[in-house]
């Protein structure tokens, strides 16, 4: 096997990761992206994982057009977010950037949680209604915070 061999999801190919669930005893495997994927469950395996190009994190359309930096402000947690999803959730909201295309950025920019929540489940239907609900509680998280978004760079 090759040297760069590692954990991913067998479904996806997308790296995957353990990442606390509130307690550092607690460990849950994500897949290592800033939205957890609510067409399908991670499947486990190894593999040589292949690079990732820049897309939306919102609608995975490529060539995202606007950076939104970590959050510094509070950040209120929505009620459809599940419990075990809170933690890691506000990890990556407080660490990492996140890509929006022009079209989500619109939707951010309006707090539009509905038509947000419409459009990626149409590109990409969720796989039950508790991951539809995951959905709405993640970006309806994610609009609780202050957001100064910056062009994406070229």
């Amino acid at each position: 096997m090759p040297d760069d061999t590692g954990p991913l999801c067998a479904h996806c190919g997308i790296t995957i990761k353990a990442a606390e669930a509130g307690r550092p005893e607690e460990l849950r495997l994500r897949h290592d992206l800033r939205v957890e994927p609510w067409d399908h469950l991670l499947e486990p395996a190894l593999g040589v994982p292949a690079p990732l190009p820049p897309a939306c994190d919102f609608c995975d359309a490529p060539e995202p057009a606007w950076v939104y930096p970590p959050g510094v402000s509070a950040i209120g947690v929505h009620a459809d977010l599940p419990a075990e999803e809170e933690f890691p959730l506000l990890d990556e909201l407080t660490r990492h950037d996140w890509l929006a295309c022009d079209t989500c950025s619109v939707m951010i920019a309006d707090r539009n949680l509905d038509g947000l929540v419409d459009r990626v489940l149409t590109e990409r239907p969720a796989l039950d209604a508790a991951a539809a609900r995951r959905v709405r509680g993640t970006f309806g998280t994610f609009l609780s915070m202050t957001l100064r978004p910056h062009p994406y760079p070229d």
